[in-house]
């Protein structure tokens, strides 16, 4: 006797949730780089600021006074929006995160199924198998039929 084999009707579904979860990782994996590199704008755009106010400052008129103002204003707001872009691209990598969570999830429960599906297969077949082989036996040990002979 020949068992059926396994086979998973959800399969394709099972599939496409499982790159979606793919999917998802590499997307939050990008936005996970973008971070990291505006994090490291952010840290030098800090450094700039950090150097201008300790340069040395030799100021002989108003206007060079004012030119130099102007100057430690433009690197104090490259920080504030270097760390607005951080910010922004945190909320980014946690809708990411989110989005993975909901396709690892939504892959997970099928693979469970899956694996359920299988067992009860499994079960089924051992059944069968079990079944068949009893059938067997008894075949083996039956007396022969008793033929019909003339009286």
């Amino acid at each position: 006797m020949t068992s059926r084999r396994f086979q998973f009707k959800l399969e394709p579904v099972r599939a496409l949730r499982e790159r979606a979860e793919l999917n998802a990782m590499k997307e939050l994996a990008d936005e996970l780089a973008r971070e990291a590199a505006l994090r490291a704008e952010a840290e030098a755009a800090a450094g700039r600021l950090a150097a201008a106010r300790t340069a040395p400052q030799t100021v002989a008129s108003g206007p060079e006074l004012r030119a130099q103002q102007m100057f430690m204003e433009r690197r104090e707001r490259e920080v504030q929006v270097a760390h607005e872009q951080v910010g922004l691209q945190e909320q980014q990598v946690e809708l990411r995160r989110a989005d993975l969570e909901v396709a690892s999830r939504d892959r997970e429960v099928l693979e469970r199924l899956k694996d359920r599906r299988r067992t009860e297969h499994e079960t089924a077949a051992a059944r069968a198998e079990q079944a068949h082989v009893a059938e067997l036996s008894l075949a083996r040990y039956r007396p022969p039929a008793l033929g019909g002979g003339a009286a």
